[in-house]
């Protein structure tokens, strides 16, 4: 067996801009901070080193794990070349769907199959280039870890891992407390509590959100008009929708990217959480909506039903009278409203971050 002298972490996610898996990666560290004081992870975690190019970086708050910086290369060409050589004998964790094609002493984390299952929301290049990773990923890595059942099973299917060499582990959602709530952006949009309706904004065609869309323009589906806004968070704004077709009302409101305490007060404000997505790995958003007490609608598509459970109201993905009737519901309904919320809080309790570090670093111990 190779006996590793302690773990790496591919540090590459910390020179983008904020993404969804970027932030798993950060909070598996901010948790791997708090678990390095037990004696179990101890000799795994005393040695931690995060490994990047040389170019400029966001570093994760409160860490106190060293930085190593090395190489001036592309990153897709850092992460094949340099990375590899930079870890030594160490066990290679990568977190962010990529990592070094051709080194075994790895492992790393795929956190969906949107690529197969929506290469339309992708350009060709991407699709081929990600097929091809998860594919090497998934033959020579130690192990590959998702964050669904349902993720884990289409990579079975999917030929890209092996059935005992893939492990899931859900992702954690405690994050979305921490930072104090910023009601500022209620009032710089006109926005009150239960007021109004909350999404993602994602023009991603997997993502489906014309279909909430519909139901806040009287013009179009005047039989299922919702009378309130639909605010949208995220990086898309109207012209990027219809870019992709589809044409928001007057009622849609695009706050653009807020910081974590806007989302914060968006969350806890709004009458209802919609998520239409046809593809996920896990879900986050919804989640996040749970755990602050924001009732969810969300479609029964690929991991959505697994990770949200009994707590959230379905719709089905492609009916807009579906969604419409389920808004107008919890419009309606506050004891329905408050059953909701009062699930959705309990079904998120069981997702925390020291929760995933700890089945992370508990498979680690056994593979390295």
């Amino acid at each position: 067996m190779h006996k590793s002298s302690g773990l790496a972490i591919n540090g590459a996610f910390l020179h983008r801009d904020a993404y969804p898996e970027g932030r798993v990666a950060s909070e598996y560290l901010r948790a791997f901070q708090s678990l390095k004081k037990q004696q179990r992870y101890y000799e795994i975690l005393a040695d931690l080193e995060v490994l990047l190019t040389e170019d400029s970086y966001t570093d994760v708050p409160g860490l106190t794990a060293r930085y190593e910086q090395k190489g001036k290369l592309p990153r897709p060409v850092w992460q094949q070349t340099q990375l590899p050589m930079m870890a030594k004998n160490r066990l290679l964790l990568n977190f962010c769907n990529i990592g070094p094609i051709f080194r075994s002493h790895a492992v790393g984390f795929i956190h969906d199959v949107n690529v197969y299952e929506s290469p339309q929301s992708y350009s060709k290049p991407y699709v081929l280039y990600t097929k091809f990773l998860n594919a090497m990923m998934g033959k020579h890595y130690k192990r590959i870890y998702t964050v669904s059942q349902y993720s884990a099973d289409a990579l079975v299917e999917k030929g890209v891992v092996k059935r005992e060499n893939i492990r899931v582990i859900h992702n954690g959602v405690d994050h979305a407390d921490r930072t104090p709530t910023d009601e500022r952006i209620l009032s710089e949009h006109g926005l009150k509590k239960n007021g109004y309706v909350l999404g993602l904004s994602n023009s991603y065609k997997h993502k489906n959100m014309g279909v909430v869309m519909d139901c806040f323009s009287k013009m179009a589906r005047p039989q299922h008009h919702v009378s309130m806004p639909l605010v949208l968070f995220g990086p898309d704004m109207k012209e990027t929708f219809q870019d992709e077709g589809i044409e928001p009302s007057n009622q849609v409101v695009f706050t653009g990217r807020v910081s974590e305490g806007e989302r914060r007060a968006l969350y806890e404000n709004a009458l209802c959480f919609v998520f239409p997505s046809k593809h996920e790995g896990f879900g986050l958003p919804p989640v996040e909506a749970m755990r602050l007490g924001c009732p969810v609608i969300a479609s029964r598509c690929a991991s959505i039903p697994e990770v949200c459970g009994e707590a959230a109201m379905y719709a089905d993905a492609d009916d807009v009278s579906s969604w419409s009737a389920a808004i107008l519901e919890h419009a309606e309904n506050s004891v329905l409203r408050s059953k909701n919320s009062a699930l959705g809080i309990a079904q998120a309790a069981q997702y925390t971050w020291e929760t995933a570090a700890r089945h992370l670093l508990d498979d680690l111990l056994e593979i390295r």
